[in-house]
């Protein structure tokens, strides 16, 4: 959200200055300068909050895909229980251990910071 605010305020400032610069004719080099500084931050700002996204995004895929793979390991302990591979004991057991995977999953998202 830091990154937000510092945003929109090096916005404002640019819009600011270009009302300077169109209001005042002195100093005209000085305000352009000033926006061109303003804007090279302002690109640095986006580029910044956009990877962020990025990282955020590929975080999350990872966490989904490892749910995906416990609940497709679910699924086929309880076809091969279905089917009378396994007892009902080592289902029990297979299945303790991938919700107890699927929970140490969340809770590593959920408190990582």
């Amino acid at each position: 959200m830091k990154n937000i605010y510092s945003l929109l305020l090096v916005n404002l400032l640019i819009i600011i200055n270009m009302i300077l610069l169109i209001i005042q004719e002195e100093n005209k080099l000085f305000i352009l300068s000033i926006i061109s500084i303003l804007l090279l931050v302002n690109i640095y700002l986006i580029y910044k909050k956009s990877n962020s996204f990025d990282k955020k995004e590929e975080k999350k895929k990872l966490m989904l895909h490892k749910i995906k793979n416990s609940l497709s390991i679910i699924l086929g302990y309880s076809d091969a229980f279905n089917d009378n591979i396994i007892t009902k004991k080592q289902l029990d057991e297979n299945l303790n251990s991938e919700i107890e995977k699927i929970i140490e999953v969340i809770k590593e998202e959920i408190y990582r910071k």
